[in-house]
């Protein structure tokens, strides 16, 4: 049989290479998207651990805005994502015995202008405000300070090195309340690194949110923390 093999393959050796070719291409395809799979997997399951892992729990509406069609969802955030909770609520959070540290969160939607004023890329990217505990949200500051007044803004390395911003510049946001402006006063980057939009932050103070990409006394969502045992 052997010897019967060896003969076919010398007598029919072109057809015999390119099989080779092909299996070995099909189970390089195959092994590749395993791999791809599983450190893509590996990544968002290292950027979620991060930003959660100081979080006990998360407050946030119960169902979905019900935005569509380019409107407000009712949180002003990104339309057709989950709906937002009444500012009031965080009183009534930080009253729960066993909470030591609450953050609220405003997300909304905007898109980065080049120096021209133009929308060139179409990078629409997350806004929100700069958070009171960093930690339980997996940002930390690599140079530069939070913002404190309403034209100061936060962005992640990555975006700054791909615009070629640096601490001083001043940045041109596209939200659906209009074009705000801002000078970068701080860069920062998230725990579990760039991965796509969920390693991206542009950052203003929380009083900027309902003049800007959300609406007045609404949160998207309250993280909250309780002593470690």
């Amino acid at each position: 049989m052997l010897r019967l093999a060896l003969r076919s393959a010398r007598a029919h050796w072109r057809r015999f290479v390119l099989t080779v070719v092909a299996v070995v291409l099909g189970v390089s395809f195959v092994v590749g998207s395993f791999v791809l799979t599983d450190t893509l997997s590996a990544s968002i399951d290292h950027l979620l651990a991060d930003a959660t892992g100081h979080t006990d729990f998360v407050v946030r509406a119960a169902s979905e805005s019900g935005g569509g069609g380019g409107d407000f969802g009712e949180g002003g955030g990104i339309a057709g994502s989950r709906g937002s909770v009444p500012a009031e609520l965080l009183t009534r959070i930080r009253a729960v015995v066993g909470v030591t540290e609450v953050d609220p969160t405003v997300i909304g939607e905007a898109e980065l202008l080049d120096k021209a004023g133009k929308t060139s890329n179409f990078d629409f990217t997350a806004i929100s405000n700069w958070p009171d505990h960093p930690e339980m949200s997996a940002v930390r500051l690599l140079a530069g300070r939070a913002p404190a007044n309403p034209d100061e803004a936060v962005i992640d390395t990555t975006t700054a090195r791909d615009r070629q911003l640096e601490l001083g510049s001043r940045l041109r946001v596209a939200t659906r309340r209009g074009v705000i402006s801002a000078h970068v006063v701080g860069l920062a980057e998230r725990g579990g690194g760039n991965l796509g939009i969920a390693g991206t932050i542009l950052a203003f103070t929380t009083p900027r949110a309902p003049n800007s990409w959300a609406l007045p006394g609404r949160l998207t969502a309250s993280a909250c923390e309780s002593p470690r045992g």
